[in-house]
């Protein structure tokens, strides 16, 4: 809706960062952790559960308003895998994707193993955290001998202790990749940038504490004021309001 001011390729590149970041914070823990194969989980490498996670934690509403945002910005998302960003973006009407658009190529998954892998060193070794990482794997059926090292750390990722901070350190991450595109955002840039954000963490019509979490962490790495975001979030209700009173009205 607002992206238009976004013309520089290092500015989009950083709005479409925090999007997809943003895009996969919401999702139902409980039912993810549920459809894991338990008894294979500690077979595939990390970066594949991150895959899985990411899937499992978008939905297909999230993925359709990120690629709205990637047309908003003139780029084709109709071959883009979600989980990576920035060379496989081709411009409307070019038959391959041009090298030249962005500076690097960013597999999400591959990010998440970082910093959940931080994240896991800093607070994993918590003894009431592996006990209860223990407990939770033998309610699994995972008999005690056959927990091994890659178990816990699938498990630890999925726990708000673990979960929280690793999104929030890849929140940080972008910030510095991106500096020098931030340093040049002009204040109504940069709230545009955040009106956005908040549309993609209300796109289910709620928004989860941790998705807030990330959407105030990123308004602060903006400079924006505290108050910002819950007057976006007013905006996006209204906007969202709006659009099911005119769909009920061309339906009715």
């Amino acid at each position: 809706m607002f992206l238009g001011a976004l013309t520089d390729k290092a500015q989009q590149s950083f709005f479409l960062e925090l999007a997809r970041l943003v895009a996969i914070t919401e999702g139902d823990v409980a039912a993810f952790e549920e459809s894991i194969d338990w008894s294979n989980a500690g077979s595939p490498t990390l970066a594949h559960f991150y895959k899985q996670m990411i899937d499992a934690m978008t939905s297909e509403t999230e993925r359709q308003k990120f690629h709205a945002l990637v047309s908003e910005l003139g780029y084709s998302a109709s071959s883009m895998p979600f989980n990576t960003l920035h060379r496989s973006y081709a411009r409307h009407g070019s038959s391959r994707p041009s090298t030249e658009d962005f500076d690097e190529s960013v597999g999400l998954s591959e990010k998440l193993s970082s910093v959940f892998a931080n994240a896991i060193k800093a607070k994993g070794a918590d003894p009431e955290l592996t006990k209860r990482v223990l407990n939770n794997l033998i309610e699994h059926g995972i008999e005690l001998s056959e927990i091994n090292n890659t178990l816990v750390k699938i498990k630890l990722s999925l726990m708000p202790e673990i979960r929280e901070p690793a999104l929030l350190a890849l929140v940080d991450d972008i910030f510095a990749r991106r500096q020098e595109a931030v340093q040049t955002l002009t204040l109504p840039e940069r709230k545009a940038i955040m009106l956005e954000l908040t549309a993609m963490g209300d796109v289910s019509g709620s928004m989860e504490p941790i998705e807030r979490k990330i959407l105030e962490h990123i308004q602060q790495g903006l400079g924006l004021d505290v108050e910002f975001l819950d007057e976006a979030a007013g905006i996006v209700q209204k906007i969202n309001a709006a659009s099911l009173e005119a769909f009920e009205l061309i339906t009715e």
